[in-house]
């Protein structure tokens, strides 16, 4: 612009607030005012063309837009603000003015210690947000007229822009640092330093090495971080982030950390300092060796110094929150690493001569009497549970338990317990998921006798059947195929079933055991969909029929239109249950197993071996067992006259006279695993 245009422009603007140069037209000025004069024409709302009278005629001389025009343009730009990022700093750290404060009535006055900023464009009746406190605050309107001094404003305090609001402008102290100042609008300030401009340089520099750091975290997890070769002997670090000259003290180069996480060093500094993404120090602290401490929100860098000067030689820093009790050289792996490259080597190499589906649980690594805790994996005294061995998994895979896991906790390479669940007591053959890092597994298993058939395997296959540990392939019968249990309370207890699953490989379907059930409605609740899955069905009972003065009735009642309403008949009842089976499906596979020798039962008033109310003796119900079973050809497993079950070790063997312990449950086993494996 031309110094004469530049006066002009001047003289135009001392008339600014006189109604004296201001006419309604051109024509009117020029009559009214003098040569060489200036005047003004309205344009519309404070809006005005200037003009001088040279020789008769109107020189157009400057514009000037009144408020109104221009507050709508001002309010569009910032629309366009809005579309960029959501967090904007508004503040330009370039644009200071040193030595400067702003006063009470928003002119700026010299003060070395200050310094000012420009004049920021705000929107009026809006909040906005320091993320440093500010000495002084002043507004302004549309012309950049002061309208209110608001003084001292706090960190993270947010404030709103007066009415009619067009700039604000804001000092405070030169040693607070105006680059790390912050003014956005809302309520909040981010939790990193964002840059002027309309894109988050720092926070994508930030992101970027974060990400940076996680991979090498990843890739090389326990690795130390601390380089020996990188310290400077010979010198400190300064709290304020600087390395000065001390012969006792050595510091370490910039190591790369990530914000907010946890680390761990093997020795105390009193003088830790950390870096943003720019290596501008940003805080410092003290850390007390082998003690975990978080890194800050903005960090990116850490570097600390210690003394005497030969430590550095042993000096260690780790991401996360365990400290190896070697020492680990930069870069050199850690006697985690080793272990776990040396499992990794040896389960490849089973994993190439064994079975898949192979099972991983050993009983003989099983603590009984114990349960285990699923938060920190402690080990307690308990008569009713036992504790599995520590059994190999896949570090981020699965596993399939045929038992739902009862207190689970996974283990490092190390043995060392990292995290538990109470979750999974009920995931019987479902896939558990396994962390990465854990290379074993442990749980606790109730009722005990659930540990002879407990069967561990790696990966997210079903298990098809019971396969022993050690086991190399498939030698039992009962792999691959499934067993419906029918009974009473004996086989509802199911004490019996693992020692039966264990010697056949079979797998449990279902369970139908109803306590105090009768044969005769053992059936019932079978359906073709019931039976469809079902390799072989047992049932087992008879013994509710005796204590319950169940009518005998003869053969001859076994068949299929024997008429109830003309008495009750325990050999029909037989007969109803193996014919309700054979109808829903013609080519089941069926064994029977008779009631067992028992001794006084309380709640029935008839005492082996006397006859019951009914006049029938136990072994009467077993004989019309077995010839209603040979009369539908269906195997019998007589664990009345073959289970060694008497009345001489009924103490020895069952619980109360009837139901079997362990040791029984195990002893009847054997009778009726052969019977099952003789027709699988």
């Amino acid at each position: 612009m031309s110094n004469n245009t530049m006066n002009n422009v001047n003289m135009a603007a001392t008339s600014y607030d006189s109604s004296y140069f201001t006419y309604d037209n051109i024509e009117a000025g020029l009559q009214n005012s003098n040569e060489n004069d200036y005047f003004r024409v309205p344009q519309g709302r404070e809006a005005f063309i200037y003009y001088r009278k040279v020789a008769g005629k109107a020189i157009e001389g400057a514009k000037v837009t009144g408020r109104h025009y221009v507050q709508p343009e001002i309010s569009s730009a910032h629309g366009g603000w809005e579309r960029g990022p959501k967090i904007f700093n508004h503040f330009d750290a370039s644009r200071i003015s040193k030595g400067k404060y702003v006063n009470t009535v928003g002119a700026l006055s010299s003060n070395a210690a200050y310094f000012a900023s420009d004049m920021i464009p705000v929107e009026d009746d809006t909040q906005y947000v320091f993320a440093r406190k500010v000495a002084h605050l002043a507004f302004y309107g549309f012309d950049n007229k002061f309208i209110s001094y608001v003084g001292p404003v706090d960190a993270d305090t947010p404030f709103i822009t007066p009415a009619e609001t067009f700039f604000l402008r804001f000092s405070q102290t030169l040693s607070t640092d105006a680059e790390r100042q912050v003014l956005t609008k809302g309520a909040t300030t981010p939790s990193v330093y964002l840059g002027y401009g309309w894109r988050d340089w720092y926070s994508q520099d930030l992101k970027s090495h974060q990400q940076t750091v996680e991979l090498f975290n990843k890739n090389f997890p326990g690795a130390n971080l601390i380089n020996k070769d990188k310290a400077q002997q010979g010198y400190a670090l300064s709290t304020s982030g600087s390395v000065t000259a001390n012969t006792s003290y050595f510091v370490t180069d910039f190591i790369p950390v990530t914000p907010l996480a946890t680390y761990i060093c093997n020795k105390a500094s009193n003088v830790v300092c950390f870096y943003d993404v720019s290596m501008k120090k940003v805080s410092v602290r003290n850390i007390s060796a082998n003690v975990a401490f978080t890194t800050p929100a903005n960090a990116a860098y850490l570097r600390m110094h210690a003394t005497p000067l030969n430590s550095a030689d042993m000096l260690m820093l780790f991401h996360g929150s365990d400290m190896p009790v070697d020492y680990v050289p930069f870069g050199g792996p850690t006697k985690q690493d080793i272990t776990q490259i040396s499992l990794r080597i040896a389960r490849d190499t089973l994993n190439s001569v064994l079975p898949a589906g192979r099972n991983l649980f050993d009983k003989s690594h099983a603590r009984v009497g114990y349960s285990i805790s699923y938060q920190n994996g402690s080990i307690a005294k308990n008569d009713a549970f036992a504790i599995t061995g520590l059994i190999p998994v896949s570090p981020g895979g699965a596993f399939v338990s045929s038992f739902g896991t009862n207190s689970l906790c996974f283990y490092n390479a190390d043995g060392k317990f990292i995290s538990g669940s109470k979750e999974y007591a009920g995931a019987a053959r479902t896939p558990i998921p396994v962390p990465d890092g854990a290379w074993f597994v442990q749980f606790q298993v109730t009722p005990l006798n659930r540990l002879e058939s407990l069967m561990v395997t790696d990966g997210e296959a079903p298990q098809t059947g019971y396969r022993a540990f050690g086991s190399r392939g498939n030698m039992l019968p009962g792999l691959d195929k499934q067993v419906l249990w029918l009974g009473d309370s004996i086989t509802h207890s199911g004490a019996y079933i693992p020692f039966v699953i264990k010697a056949t490989g079979l797998t449990t379907l279902a369970n139908h055991g109803v306590p105090g059930q009768t044969i005769r409605t053992m059936a019932d609740q079978i359906t073709a969909t019931t039976l469809a899955e079902a390799d072989l069905i047992s049932v087992f009972g008879g013994t509710n029929d005796y204590g319950g003065n169940r009518p005998l009735g003869t053969l001859a009642d076994a068949r299929v239109d024997y008429d109830e309403a003309t008495g009750k008949s325990f050999y029909y009842d037989v007969f109803y249950v193996l014919n309700t089976l054979f109808t829903l499906k013609p080519d089941a596979r069926v064994v029977f197993s008779t009631p067992l020798k028992r001794g006084k039962v309380s709640g029935q008033g008839v005492t082996y071996p006397a006859a019951n109310a009914a006049g029938h003796c136990l072994a009467h119900y077993v004989q019309a067992i077995k010839e209603v079973c040979s009369l539908v050809s269906v195997p019998v497993c007589d664990l009345y006259n073959e289970s060694g079950l008497n009345l001489h070790n009924l103490s020895h063997y069952t619980i109360d006279n009837l139901h079997p312990n362990d040791l029984g449950a195990e002893r009847i086993s054997r009778n009726m695993a052969q019977q099952f494996n003789a027709i699988l």
